[in-house]
């Protein structure tokens, strides 16, 4: 995703989001659209702060933001708009970009540079991308994965610490260390 859309995305959001906490009443879930990232963008959760003096938004409880480039699930996450930042974290942290499968247990989200990293959390195993193409399935795992974007918006990844990849001819992932 290009670091303007998510940057729009919460200059939409602050102006519409509530000043004060905001909890569902009868356990019903809380959605709020979220047009900069495109028509059908929103985020979703149980629990939702927003702080407008400081451009802080907390949203708590199954967390889903859908929108045209990305989708995230977690279950806590943070948006703070002046330090150009997004976090996610959870006992699962998945991200889908297209084909792409991304999971682990924090996700630190630059909202300048657009470059996301996926990182272990307390409680989670090593995390790992998954992406079908062609026929065949890429898995890898590693300590830590990074997602850029490339001058044409693709979805570039890099792996950081004990790196594993299998390719395999299945349309399932393949088996490996701390595959949920």
């Amino acid at each position: 995703m290009r670091p303007a859309t998510l940057t729009l995305l919460l200059a939409a959001l602050t102006a519409s989001a509530p000043s004060a906490q905001e909890a569902a009443p009868g356990g019903e879930r809380q959605s709020m659209s979220l047009p900069g990232l495109g028509g059908n963008s929103r985020i979703d959760c149980q629990v939702m702060d927003y702080e407008g003096s400081t451009g802080r938004l907390h949203a708590r409880g199954s967390v889903a933001v859908r929108s045209d480039d990305f989708n995230i699930d977690c279950e806590e996450l943070i948006y703070d708009e002046t330090g150009h930042s997004m976090s996610a974290t959870g006992q699962r942290v998945q991200i889908q970009m297209g084909e792409l499968v991304a999971v682990g247990g924090t996700l630190n989200y630059n909202t300048e540079s657009g470059s996301m990293t996926l990182e272990r959390g307390a409680a989670t195993d090593q995390p790992y991308v998954v992406q079908q193409q062609e026929g065949s399935v890429f898995t890898a795992w590693a300590d830590t994965i990074v997602i850029d974007q490339d001058a044409s918006g693709e979805a570039v990844t890099r792996f950081e610490g004990n790196v594993q990849v299998r390719t395999t001819s299945e349309t399932t992932p393949a088996e490996g260390p701390a595959m949920p």
